[in-house]
């Protein structure tokens, strides 16, 4: 019924402000989208962090049940893309290229679109390990920095106590030498109420460094208060509009950039954690919606099991997927906001038979 009334509302052309090829891609069973936690562990303590850490590297049974999930869809999809998460997903690299090369051998044989990419924090990202991920298409990075050296050194901190920015910047620049290898690096440079001064210190030098050069973009992110022990100090809209548009400036034509203030005035967002064919397994083997409600139980769907089925709660699942009932662009944006509107008053288990 929810995919009928999505159809009729494109037909109607009720989705306005919204990509209707998005939109109907994200009910598609051609399509899917895995976001993978190889490990929750993480080298870095960053101060706003919200994760716990508790869980640890990825089990034998759970990598077996994704490279038995994948065997199991590939044969049946047109476009696969796999997005590593963590934790920091680099700290089990090998594990990653495993999964990732069976991936694309069986995308290769299928004629299956892959893609796929990173959410790390750049630190262990040498040219020679960026040079195998080109090798079986996981080309998209996105990396964080918290302004220039000093003030990035005051938040984002190594798990020993240590700077970081020193090391990441140096591995940028050598990856930048790969003259031959197409990838896509997205700094993410954190924009908070103590930080302003930095940030034009480091769109300085990222526009020295990096601005002829295609492979690399910048995005500006406002860091919110997502639980973690510390005050961040979050801007106001006003204020981070204010500072946003004072960079863009600055940033000039050097690098293609984007934010979430362009985009939802180009176009309406949808969240992945709102795509129906969109999930995360995590280093425990539950499978999720949101990358960023990792403690709330409503974000704890089901499981991955070895032989590559996957048991889901249904009725755990429908709340995430309910902005297209009506096209509301909050649910669709950001799905976990508008849970607690959906009461969940059963147990409904299903398995869902990948075959």
């Amino acid at each position: 019924m929810l995919i009928k009334k999505t159809m009729d509302f494109i037909m109607d052309e009720l989705v306005e402000g919204f990509n209707k090829n998005e939109v109907l891609s994200s009910f598609s069973d051609k399509v899917l989208e895995l976001i993978i936690f190889p490990t929750e562990q993480c080298n870095f303590r960053c101060t706003y962090c919200y994760e716990d850490f508790e869980i640890g590297k990825m089990s034998d049974d759970t990598v077996q049940g994704i490279k038995n999930l994948l065997a199991n869809r590939i044969p049946h999809l047109k476009r696969l893309n796999l997005s590593w998460f963590g934790g920091e997903p680099l700290l089990q690299q090998k594990m990653i290229l495993d999964i990732a090369s069976f991936a694309y051998d069986l995308c290769q044989q299928y004629k299956v679109t892959f893609t796929g990419g990173f959410t790390t924090n750049g630190y262990l990202l040498t040219p020679d390990l960026l040079s195998k991920f080109n090798e079986i298409n996981q080309t998209s990075y996105q990396i964080s920095l918290d302004g220039d050296k000093e003030t990035h050194n005051q938040t984002r901190i190594s798990r020993a106590g240590s700077a970081t920015f020193d090391r990441i910047w140096n591995n940028l620049i050598e990856i930048k030498d790969l003259k031959d290898i197409q990838y896509n690096i997205t700094l993410r440079v954190h924009l908070t109420i103590n930080n302003f001064d930095s940030t034009k210190s480091l769109i300085t030098k990222i526009s020295k460094h990096f601005g002829n050069d295609a492979r690399f973009n910048v995005h500006f992110h406002k860091v919110s208060d997502l639980g973690g022990p510390n005050n961040i100090g979050v801007l106001n809209h006003d204020e981070y509009i204010t500072r946003l548009n004072i960079l863009q400036k600055q940033l000039g034509n050097d690098l293609e950039h984007n934010n979430e203030y362009e985009i939802n005035k180009s176009s309406k967002y949808i969240c992945y954690a709102a795509k129906a064919n969109s999930l995360t397994i995590r280093a425990n083997g539950r499978i999720g919606k949101c990358t960023v409600a990792l403690s709330d139980p409503r974000n704890d769907l089901g499981k991955i099991l070895p032989t590559g089925k996957l048991e889901i709660n249904n009725t755990k699942l429908k709340p995430w997927l309910h902005g297209f009932s009506d096209m509301n662009e909050q649910s669709l944006g950001c799905p976990v906001s508008t849970l607690h509107k959906h009461k969940i008053n059963s147990e409904d288990i299903i398995a869902i038979e990948v075959a």
